[in-house]
């Protein structure tokens, strides 16, 4: 990894994921691509919560988390944003193929999708999509 792409970049990143390995290893990841402004829930209910008080620059939405799942907590974020006159992108983090349910994840509001187990190429590619 070259020394720009572990320039430290400071925007705003939301993590919602219930599993504490895969938290570990997605901040993981975007601390190795110099992403250190994170901040990590463990459900859908936590992460509106967060949205409500801090503009992010992007979400990692875990679909299928308790409480409030990822697919009604976007919807919830939408209806929120919409009324703002905002869009934060919110990439799903999932353990099924995009292929098989990638209009799913549009219809609920979501931007892309990432599957686990998450390669940090790929992080990579979505986060220069969204946030450059």
């Amino acid at each position: 990894m070259t020394s720009a792409e572990r320039k430290e970049n400071k925007q705003a990143i939301l993590l919602a994921e219930d599993s504490s390995v895969q938290q570990l290893v997605i901040v993981r990841q975007l601390k190795k691509l110099g992403y250190t402004n994170l901040t990590t829930v463990s459900n859908g209910q936590e992460a509106m919560a967060m949205v409500k008080a801090y503009e992010y620059a992007l979400i990692l939405m875990d679909c299928e988390m308790p409480i409030l799942d990822g697919f009604e907590a976007t919807l919830l974020i939408r209806d929120y944003e919409f009324k703002l006159g905002r869009h934060t992108p919110i990439i799903a983090v999932s353990g099924h193929s995009f292929d098989n349910n990638a209009q799913r994840y549009l219809e609920k509001g979501m931007d892309d999708c990432l599957i686990k187990p998450i390669k940090i190429e790929e992080l990579k590619i979505l986060l220069e999509k969204y946030l450059s």
